[in-house]
């Protein structure tokens, strides 16, 4: 649910947002669409996956050249603390967030790059 509000609020500010379920279907994505000339401005990228932690798939990201910024995102507040000692992430976004959050960190983290994320 998640990811289809997440998307749905980044459409509305004009990005273009994609979803996937996996951290497989993350990398083929991002890889296919930096080669077409296409590349994503961000990831938004959960900590608590169903079958992975959202840290191990930064850090396979940044192993594969995943160089744009990576957002955690996360419910609890710990966790989120701990990202600002991983460089791996570029920043954190709590969940449940407000579309002014998600806004001010797409804005933030995307650097005036045409908005294309991926959640």
């Amino acid at each position: 649910m998640v990811r289809t509000v997440a998307v749905t609020l980044l459409v509305q500010m004009g990005a273009r947002g994609e979803s996937v379920a996996t951290s497989t279907e993350a990398s083929v994505l991002l890889a296919r669409e930096s080669a077409a000339g296409r590349p994503f401005a961000m990831v938004l990228l959960d900590l608590h996956l169903e079958r992975e932690l959202g840290t191990d798939v930064c850090r396979r990201l940044r192993s594969e050249g995943v160089a744009i910024p990576i957002v955690g995102m996360s419910g609890d507040g710990d966790a989120l603390a701990a990202l600002t000692h991983d460089a791996r992430f570029n920043g954190s976004i709590a969940k449940p967030f407000s579309a002014q959050d998600l806004y001010a960190c797409v804005e933030r983290l995307a650097g005036g790059e045409p908005l294309r994320t991926l959640e």
